[in-house]
């Protein structure tokens, strides 16, 4: 495995020494488990319409982990694991309905509550061992994945589900671990985890389902023996600095039109309560200037212009009513932003500031004068500094669009 393409002079081996940290735990693992939690209410808006929140779930996986890599990405993360898990959790349990209230304007409240009912999702796990000594091990854990919504929103039958807009939704989830061995085979690992899942404003409604899951799993090792203490080169990493410029497409749908269906269109309107959502696109170039001081980090300071063609919609139908906000297509903004590499991957996160941005009378509800990104990078080694990145930009960790695009660095 490569180290990711920079401008950096090229790695030169055997300078260092890569060996593994401990032979207790085996490569290779099997293991299932149940989880048990609360889905989150994340403000005072659905306060108003969660009647419960229980949580419950099973998962079965598999995992690999690091011994050692040549290209020492596997020391400098401590020997981490890698799993593929399929989560299966039931939210029977996590009722919502709209009681009668002015608040809801035209919509009229429905006589049952409304259920995300289960969610299948199969994820990929990347773990990191902060502590790892006798029979215990510790650390932190990245998920990241595809879910499928059984009882998504829907106006005949599901109206008040505004945490899943789809079946089709991105998971994302995170955790600190423990784990015990409990002899040569077995071991018991918990996890006090969050997990999210979400459509990323490529639908509505667009609420996200987040909930803080306590995980228990039993695992068993596949492999007979332990791994020995080895030595082996491992190539060596020089500090140094680059530039990346970029350019993404998205795609959202409008908090706007979720509000104008739900709450001020007639129950005798087609479109009253509606589930059927335009979606837009949106495009972003990016320049960065970004200094990797150590092989899996790498942080700095870019500048986003963003093109969003969906504000002349809003314009020219909040103008008309009597709004006084100002529009514009275009907007830009500073972020610091945050790199974690492991080879031909990285894992990204920016907090920016918005230096203008006029998107109508919405924006001072549904936005926040800050953004942020979080998303995943390639680096095909053959490519000569070429990415291709997927990612999410969120107001408030709330999603604003998700977006794919390409990068070059130098």
């Amino acid at each position: 495995m490569a180290i990711a393409p920079l401008s950096l002079p090229a790695a030169q081996a055997l300078s260092e020494t890569d060996s593994v940290k401990s032979t207790f735990f085996r490569p290779t693992t099997v293991e299932g488990g149940i989880s048990v939690g609360q889905v989150l209410t994340m403000d005072r808006y659905q306060r108003a319409w969660m009647e419960s929140a229980a949580s419950r779930g099973v998962h079965w996986g598999w995992r690999r982990r690091t011994l050692f890599a040549p290209d020492g990405y596997a020391a400098d993360y401590n020997y981490p694991e890698w799993g593929v898990t399929l989560q299966m959790m039931d939210y029977a349990g996590v009722k919502m309905r709209k009681t009668p209230s002015p608040d809801w304007g035209m919509a009229v409240p429905v006589d049952y509550s409304s259920s995300p009912g289960a969610v299948f999702s199969l994820v990929g796990s990347f773990s990191r061992p902060l502590f790892r000594t006798g029979k215990w091990q510790m650390g932190y854990a990245l998920e990241e994945g595809l879910a499928f919504c059984t009882r998504p929103y829907a106006k005949e039958r599901n109206i008040d589900n505004e945490l899943t807009g789809g079946h089709w939704l991105i998971h994302f989830g995170a955790s600190l671990y423990a784990a015990r061995r409990l002899d040569k085979h077995w071991s018991l690992r918990g996890d006090l985890a969050f997990r999210h899942v979400s459509n990323g404003a490529t639908y509505r409604p667009n609420k996200g389902l987040n909930a803080v899951l306590p995980t228990l799993s039993l695992q068993y090792d596949l492999d007979e023996t332990g791994v020995p203490q080895v030595n082996v080169p491992k190539a060596s990493f020089v500090k140094g600095a680059f530039w990346r410029i970029g350019a993404s497409v998205g795609v959202r749908t409008l908090i706007e039109d979720w509000l104008r269906t739900q709450y001020a269109t007639s129950p005798s309107d087609a479109e009253y309560r509606t589930g059927d959502f335009k979606r837009y696109a949106v495009a972003n170039l990016q320049l960065d200037r970004m200094y990797r001081y150590a092989r899996r980090w790498a942080t700095g300071l870019g500048g986003d212009l963003f093109y969003t063609p969906y504000v002349r919609t809003l314009q020219n139908r909040e103008v008309p009513e009597g709004s006084t906000a100002k529009y514009s297509c275009w907007s830009g903004g500073i972020a610091l932003k945050h790199e974690a590499y492991y080879g031909d991957f990285s894992a990204y996160v920016h907090l920016g500031l918005y230096l203008w941005r006029h998107t109508g009378k919405m924006q001072s509800f549904d936005e926040t004068p800050y953004y942020e990104r979080v998303g995943v990078r390639w680096n095909p080694p053959r490519w000569k500094g070429m990415s291709v990145q997927f990612g999410i930009k969120a107001h408030r960790l709330k999603a604003d669009f998700t977006e794919l695009g390409i990068g070059f660095q130098w």
